[in-house]
């Protein structure tokens, strides 16, 4: 009989703790509605230090420089290979303050991936901006086309600062990629596929 009162006690409890916590999680929801500020609250985090991480690649091309030029830059639709959305457009506008940026299809949003900070036609380009990497980071680099041996030499000196910690070892290989989607397409015809585009 003991044993039984027990175990009944026991499941009445266990009873009553399941019916009362949704009214306990309910109050805590509540508790942690968002108040409207006085005037304005600003909160700062830990001063932490920032990291640096510098990338150069140097890639040689089967192709004049001009035309290597006008399809690194004026036709890059057809070689980036990094999108936020499948089915869009990436652009680069050639002037000082240009823009290197995807259109989202329809026009009227998108993403900037960076901007032109100096440029000679078919020679240099100086670039900064976020180019798809997570996180609070920027980057600024500079790449640049001359003639070698019959073909084309792209250097690229740049470097990235900010919360780097998930680029790492990936950032390499993303540059690589990068620039070898340049290669394919200017040496073999062959257009980057961008159709699953990337959510983040």
């Amino acid at each position: 009989m003991t044993i039984m009162r027990m175990k009944t006690n026991a499941a009445t409890l266990l009873l009553a703790v399941l019916l009362l916590l949704p009214f306990a999680c309910l109050a805590q929801e509540e508790e942690a509605q968002p108040q409207v500020p006085a005037e304005i609250e600003v909160t700062y985090g830990e001063l932490e230090t920032a990291q640096m991480l510098r990338i150069e690649t140097r890639l040689w091309i089967d192709a004049p420089v001009d035309e290597v030029w006008q399809k690194a830059i004026l036709d890059i639709d057809g070689w980036w290979p990094h999108s936020y959305k499948p089915d869009s457009r990436i652009l680069f506008e050639p002037w000082a303050g240009g823009r290197v940026y995807e259109q989202f299809r329809g026009g009227d949003t998108g993403a900037i991936f960076g901007h032109v900070l100096y440029i000679e036609d078919g020679r240099i380009v100086k670039l900064d901006g976020q180019w798809g990497m997570p996180r609070a980071n920027v980057s600024g680099g500079v790449w640049k086309f001359e003639e070698l041996d019959g073909g084309t030499l792209i250097t690229t000196n740049g470097a990235a600062i900010g919360e780097l910690e998930e680029i790492g070892e990936g950032r390499v290989e993303g540059t690589r990629e990068v620039w070898l989607s340049l290669k394919r397409f200017i040496e073999d015809g062959e257009r980057v596929d961008r159709s699953a585009g990337r959510e983040d």
